[in-house]
């Protein structure tokens, strides 16, 4: 008896070990490390027009489980795994992805596709010769990559981009370990930091203006205001110079006089 009671023991310690390395153990060890909110299952990652926008969306039937939410300054990031199936009734997904979807709080994109190239179809024009025959590019007239994200793509493995008006799809193709999770979040991250629209540049005024040419007129007006300050303080500092003679003046006459009444005085009889 004592022999099974081992067994059995030992046998469940094996089982929540075992549970306890599973990968959705590990991801929820993770959001509660980090803070996180984690999902079992959602059904969209994006906000309803980004995800009615996406085109990935629109290939399959496509269910997100173990969803790690990022809260980020300017933006939210959810990182999955993207189940893919043919139709509602399939039971077994075509394929199984790592999916980053992030949904931004301000600027914008300009949307653009770029898939890996399927066999049998033309390279892609858009794109420098070393990422033509790997990728295909669906973007607007006139729009190219940065040369920061060429240089992204040459670097890495294939993998599948997407921007609509708001969001951004990244998916490097493949199920990364959770290890690698956050790894591949800052890779998004660094895209979204380059493909976001930047401000649209406004010309400074230079810091010393040209003064404008005068005509004769306005060059005439000019030389009659100065005219007319210029002698304002002339004529200001003359009358104060005239009060202080005056003034002068009036205490030598009353000096005069009181010599002259103490003189009479003196020579009047007593």
């Amino acid at each position: 008896m004592l022999i099974y009671l081992t067994v059995a023991t030992v046998l469940l310690m094996a089982l929540c070990a075992g549970m306890a390395h599973t990968r959705p153990a590990q991801l929820k060890r993770m959001a509660r490390t980090l803070g996180l909110r984690y999902d079992a299952q959602l059904d969209s990652i994006l906000l309803p027009d980004s995800s009615a926008q996406a085109q990935l969306f629109k290939r399959g039937l496509h269910q997100f489980f173990h969803v790690l939410t990022f809260r980020e300054s300017n933006a939210f990031v959810r990182v999955c795994e993207d189940r893919i199936f043919a139709s509602p009734l399939d039971k077994n997904p075509l394929h199984t992805y790592t999916l980053v979807g992030v949904e931004l709080l301000k600027d914008t994109f300009t949307p653009f596709v770029l898939a890996p190239r399927e066999p049998g179809q033309p390279a892609c024009s858009h794109l420098p010769a070393e990422l033509a025959l790997r990728y295909t590019l669906n973007a607007p007239e006139g729009f190219s990559l940065p040369p920061t994200v060429i240089g992204f793509l040459k670097a890495h493995s294939a993998c599948y981009l997407e921007c609509t008006a708001t969001a951004l799809l990244y998916c490097e193709l493949n199920t990364v370990p959770v290890a690698q999770i956050q790894p591949l979040r800052f890779r998004a991250l660094q895209l979204v930091k380059e493909l976001v629209r930047k401000p649209q540049e406004v010309p400074q005024q230079p810091a010393t203006a040209t003064a404008p040419k005068l005509t004769d007129a306005e060059l005439q007006a000019q030389l009659l205001l100065k005219l007319q300050t210029a002698p304002r303080s002339t004529s200001q500092s003359a009358s104060a110079g005239g009060r202080y003679l005056y003034a002068v003046i009036l205490l030598i006459l009353l000096g005069g006089m009181l010599g002259l009444a103490s003189y009479l005085l003196q020579q009047a009889p007593h």
